[in-house]
């Protein structure tokens, strides 16, 4: 059976394949090529909010492997989100998400924690009711305006007042991996080209297979010294101010030695033998 050596275009297509599925491994419980969920179909159908519920679930897994967070809030949260079936309202609860989080990273307790998201759930305004959008802006602006005075009063004392530290785009993570694809990519092109110009130097001439050739001696033939004018630059320099007046090219003469070396080779498959002639 003859086996044949993959060529270099062939492994970089077989290392970048590899790349491209290590760059798309999903941190995440939702399957979008089978899920007819409506609320998943909307995550997976829009790559911000993918790309967002990934670090999200990623978060959820570290909050409850550390206690900070229990497993029925994340079920409470999962049934909110299950009750979407647009962009609008999927991108409320991954919001309602972050200021959980945020809650968490306070210092606040488990069941501060859930009394959070508890009183998120109920003070959410119905939707589905015709003008409750309307509805629901105006009860938000008095609220808002009333806690004003309390909010710089919090910021005045600076006893209460507590620093939220930023939250990460849903960017990040897609952005790193397709950084990493990159630097893969502008590495792995160099390699399969040079590999490539590589194998017809290695081609045999028997079986026309390219990269068969290999080594199996290697012998000086001829030795030589030759002259070789090379090119430097003179600067001349004023003694006054210490700075380069002028720059001319100067030639000089220099010995190099040559080496002539015969290799041989040998095809890995069809044996047919050759030489050739090299200089280093």
């Amino acid at each position: 059976m003859n086996y044949r050596l993959p060529t270099p275009f062939t492994e970089l297509l077989i290392t970048f394949s590899v790349v491209l599925c290590c760059a798309s491994a999903r941190a995440s419980d939702i399957e979008c090529n089978a899920t007819q969920q409506p609320a998943e179909r909307v995550i997976c159908d829009h790559a911000i909010l993918d790309n967002e519920y990934d670090d999200i679930y990623e978060q959820q897994q570290k909050l409850l492997s550390s206690g900070k967070v229990t497993s029925d809030l994340i079920a409470n949260w999962t049934a909110e989100r299950n009750a979407c079936t647009d962009v609008h309202c999927v991108d409320g609860v991954f919001s309602k998400w972050k200021s959980l989080v945020l809650a968490v990273e306070a210092g606040q307790t488990v069941a501060n924690v859930e009394q959070t998201a508890d009183s998120h759930i109920s003070t959410a305004p119905e939707t589905n009711a015709p003008g409750a959008e309307s509805n629901a802006a105006m009860a938000v602006e008095p609220q808002a305006t009333a806690s004003a005075p309390e909010n710089s009063l919090q910021q005045a004392s600076g006893h209460d007042a507590v620093s939220v530290p930023p939250t990460t785009s849903g960017h990040s993570t897609f952005d790193a991996v397709m950084g990493f694809v990159v630097i893969c990519t502008l590495i792995l092109i160099p390699v399969a080209l040079y590999r490539f110009a590589a194998s017809f130097a290695n081609r045999c001439d028997s079986c026309g297979k390219r990269g068969a050739g290999k080594l199996t001696k290697k012998k000086v033939v001829d030795r030589r010294t030759e002259t070789e004018i090379r090119t430097e630059k003179e600067r001349t320099y004023d003694p006054q101010t210490n700075q380069v007046k002028s720059i001319r090219e100067k030639k000089i003469p220099v010995l190099v030695t040559k080496t002539t070396y015969r290799k041989h080779y040998q095809c890995k498959f069809c044996k047919n033998c050759w030489t050739v002639l090299s200089e280093g």
